[in-house]
């Protein structure tokens, strides 16, 4: 089996360990089962022999140790695992195209790293205490021949019995537990679905309670019913395995006298060695199994991730300096959505220089997200060609030249990729933008994440100015933004950008600030509909003391 290659996948001083202890485990099952069952040989009356209690004592010392370390080993193996893959996963997924992401799902993404990787984390571990169970149960049988051979006649037969009863009720088991796991799955869309549309819940309440009467609460309660009847047949399992070795421990204390009236003695050992044989190899097992299969399509998950990844893999570095961009007949479709007629944009053709401002306006749905996306180098184009300092490139080979404040911004609690960082810089900003008291920048990391969109916005502007990049776009940022900062965003930091010498692009409707701007192109379907070049626009405002542009000493200076 694959996952028990997973969980040996050690170093050969800590998997000698492993095998050690297993092979411990299960003699130790053995031997304790063989001389507890031989302490009723001891007559009547006789004190029981001293050596014999020290090395009962001993075997049960060597069975309470190796069963510690066995699972120590085991813990530590399938944790080890569990962390390999899902680095591999991550680091994976870190170079893969947004469009590739969508395509896979982030659900799938999200399931694959959570549950199925705690699946398989736990069938390794179940895996290897099935072999110690296994041999442990071969060891007691051993014993069970060597202290009373004809007891066999009747454990194998009930033993044959509990593998039948097991075998099935694992069957379905694995039935509910699916069922349980889709049950759990509609519940938490439902949950999420709630807290999505929380705005629109408080609006109509009758909206909210609808959806929680007639969706929610039927969802949790099917899922409420499935965990429990899985866990009722899991429980009932282990009863009826509890069951047949009482039985079978029974059959030896009450029919092996009747067929064997001689070694009545023998009854007892043999009803005590299988008192004390380790069973559960079989539940183990099926469980495990479950798990080999989880891993087959988390490895499938992660060969198509993988992929993705060479597909996007990090092309030389970007040239030193940044002149211009130019895209000459660039398009990009939709392709992975599956439909017969996917949303397109282009052919497109536009330049971007540095030392300029360039705006793209548009309605909803005219295609300004898709070209941000372009120019951002996120998605590659289907057709045409990219030109970067008249060069033909890739379109990743200048992404390590752009800064990005997109308008559903991710916000890191830390500035990552800029090393050893001075703070003050970054608390001038935040006061710069009026956010402190709102968020600090203290310890490498933002004090407060918690605000509003607008807020989020600023900070994100903080991080675009301390990379310092040649190449900064902005989507949509005045958007949501207090009319102070909106004026101050448009007449004093894009232009300061522009005097330092960067190329900006800006998303943005406002329509009465696109004289600042060099070029202004608008599109619609996909295309652009029309540019206004506006070469001498040079417009701007000093910067008040509340203001966000150029100050000595911060990255506007």
């Amino acid at each position: 089996m694959k996952l028990f290659g997973y969980a040996l996948d050690r170093p050969r001083p800590e998997r000698r360990i492993l095998v050690i202890a297993v092979a411990a485990v299960a003699l130790s099952f053995g031997i304790r089962g063989a001389l507890i069952g031989d302490a009723v040989a001891w007559a009547p009356g006789i004190k029981p022999d001293f050596d014999f209690f020290l090395a009962t004592c001993a075997v049960i010392a060597l069975w309470d140790y190796s069963s510690r370390l066995l699972w120590l080993r085991v813990g530590w193996s399938v944790e080890a695992m569990a962390h390999r893959i899902r680095t591999d996963i991550l680091r994976d997924l870190r170079n893969v195209a947004p469009q590739e992401v969508i395509r896979l799902g982030p659900a799938a993404i999200r399931f694959h790293l959570l549950s199925s990787l705690r699946l398989v984390a736990q069938g390794g571990s179940l895996l290897i205490a099935a072999v110690a169970n296994g041999l442990g149960t071969l060891a007691s049988l051993l014993a069970l021949a060597i202290v009373a051979g004809d007891s066999l006649i009747l454990v194998l037969p009930i033993y044959a019995a509990m593998l039948v009863v097991v075998s099935l009720s694992q069957i379905e088991i694995a039935r509910s537990d699916a069922e349980a796991r889709s049950r759990h799955g509609a519940f938490s869309g439902s949950l999420l679905g709630l807290i999505d549309a929380i705005k629109e819940i408080r609006l109509n309440p009758l909206k909210g309670e609808q959806a929680f009467e007639r969706d929610l609460v039927p969802n949790a309660r099917a899922a409420e019913r499935a965990r429990a009847r899985a866990g009722l047949l899991d429980r009932s399992n282990d009863l009826s395995e509890a069951l047949l070795v009482l039985s079978a421990a029974a059959a030896c204390i009450f029919v092996l006298p009747i067929l064997f009236p001689s070694d009545v003695e023998a009854a007892v050992r043999a009803a005590i060695v299988v008192a004390l044989t380790p069973f559960g190899i079989l539940r183990d097992l099926t469980l495990a199994a479950r798990s080999e299969s989880t891993l087959t399509a988390l490895e499938a998950f992660s060969r198509e991730l993988a992929g993705c990844a060479a597909a996007a893999s990090r092309p030389e570095a970007a040239p030193a300096t940044f002149r211009d961009l130019a895209l000459h007949d660039v398009a990009f479709a939709y392709s992975e959505t599956g439909e017969d007629d996917p949303f397109r944009i282009g052919p497109v053709s536009l330049e971007i220089a540095a030392k300029t401002i360039t705006v793209i306006s548009g309605g909803n749905g005219s295609g300004k997200t898709t070209l941000l996306h372009l120019l951002t180098g996120l998605h590659r184009p289907s057709e045409g060609r990219l030109l970067l300092n008249g060069e033909p490139v890739d379109m990743t080979r200048y992404r390590d030249m752009v800064s990005v404040v997109y308008s559903d911004c991710h916000l890191f609690d830390r500035l990552y990729g800029l090393g050893e960082l001075d703070t003050e810089p970054v608390r001038a900003l935040l006061r710069r933008l009026h956010l402190a008291g709102k968020t600090d920048y203290r310890d490498g990391r933002f004090t407060n994440l918690n605000l509003s969109a607008g807020q989020r916005k600023r900070v994100a502007l903080v991080e675009v100015l301390m990379h310092n990049k040649p190449i900064v776009v902005f989507d949509e940022w005045a958007a949501g933004q207090d009319p102070e900062f909106r004026e101050d965003f448009y007449l004093n930091l894009l232009p300061a950008l522009r005097d330092q010498g960067r190329a900006v692009i800006a998303v943005s409707q406002d329509e009465r600030y696109f004289p600042i701007a060099d070029t202004v192109h608008r599109m619609d379907y996909g295309r652009i509909i029309s540019t206004v070049r506006q070469p001498g626009a040079r417009p701007g405002a000093s910067t008040g003391p509340g203001g966000i542009g150029p100050s000595r000493g911060d990255p506007l200076g």
